[in-house]
């Protein structure tokens, strides 16, 4: 909210719970609610009424070491691509949906979700097998001091890591590890 990027990622391994801290259920919301709804009850608290925000999201997924846009309709054409601008700084060219409410960031994660690559193994039927990266842009304008600032908030749920040889993988799955 103050300008700085932030980071939190769940490791461990396929069937460890990472998922379940990231999303939660309806008796106890994971991190991607819980974040989402702090962030908006600080931008409406009495301390920051002097300030606007803007607030944009994102979510990308790594797998098989290409990044691919899950918010896209056209997923045939999801690849994410570094870029450079004219001032030589790099950008990735992600989809960012704007986010003025809280339905409009979660309405993101759920067409995200739908796009997420998953598998099953011998430890999970319903195993993830990519990193799943959802970044809330949120940007700051101070009416006082006019001041701008802007941070990041990234919450990744990290592929399961576990040994080929526990998991029986085989063909795709070997690739995926």
């Amino acid at each position: 909210m103050d300008g700085y990027n932030v980071c939190i990622m769940s490791y461990g391994q396929t069937g460890a719970g990472k998922t379940y801290t990231m999303v939660g259920d309806d008796r106890s919301p994971g991190l991607y609610f819980s974040s989402v709804d702090e962030l908006y009850r600080q931008m409406k608290s009495d301390k920051k009424r002097e300030i606007e925000y803007d607030l944009s999201v994102s979510v990308v997924e790594v797998y098989n070491e290409q990044v691919r846009d899950l918010l896209l309709k056209d997923q045939a054409q999801n690849e994410v691509k570094l870029l450079e601008n004219r001032d030589g700084h790099l950008f990735a060219n992600q989809v960012k949906r704007k986010a003025s409410s809280r339905n409009q960031v979660l309405r993101a994660l759920r067409d995200a979700c739908y796009n997420r690559t998953v598998g099953v193994t011998q430890f999970n039927e319903y195993s993830s097998r990519s990193h799943f990266i959802m970044t809330l842009y949120i940007t700051g304008y101070n009416k006082l001091t006019r001041q701008v600032f802007q941070g990041k908030l990234s919450l990744v749920d990290l592929a399961g890591s576990e040994r080929i040889l526990r998991t029986n993988a085989e063909g795709i799955r070997i690739r995926e590890a």
